[in-house]
């Protein structure tokens, strides 16, 4: 497996936090964590400034900036990076409630929870892929 930039997991819930770490590490990845929105945007130029793909992995409901809009902002950091956001709600709700349609291009993805390792590495090889711009499970603004 090539070497690749830490995956940024964001939830603020530590348990799922050190969870997907360990997740990630068992398929060989590595990970780092911000318990919230704000400590995510502080730390995720470091991690862009490291070449390769910037995969970050955010819950959607989180205190004070949601998972969505923290995409966005990390998103006018790195365009190009993917994007998989975690929720209890299904898709179909998600675009209800946070009034959202397809127009990501494919690099955002979204994992239900409560999920397996197998989905988790599953969406992590995709975001990795040559063909990550394809649709996968895109939501926007």
């Amino acid at each position: 497996m090539p070497a690749h930039p830490p995956i940024l997991i964001v939830d603020d819930e530590e348990i799922v936090r050190s969870a997907l770490s360990d997740i990630l590490e068992l398929y060989g990845y590595t990970a780092v964590s911000a318990g919230d929105a704000y400590t995510a945007i502080q730390m995720f130029p470091a991690l862009c400034a490291q070449p390769g793909v910037h995969v970050v992995i955010l819950d959607l409901m989180m205190p004070g900036i949601n998972g969505i809009e923290t995409m966005h902002r990390l998103a006018a950091l790195d365009p190009d990076a993917q994007f998989i956001i975690s929720s209890g709600f299904d898709r179909d709700e998600i675009a209800a409630r946070f009034h959202y349609v397809s127009a990501e291009g494919g690099r955002v993805h979204f994992l239900q929870k409560p999920y397996s390792m197998a989905a988790i590495a599953t969406l992590i090889e995709q975001c990795f892929s040559p063909a990550a711009g394809l649709p996968d499970s895109p939501i926007a603004p």
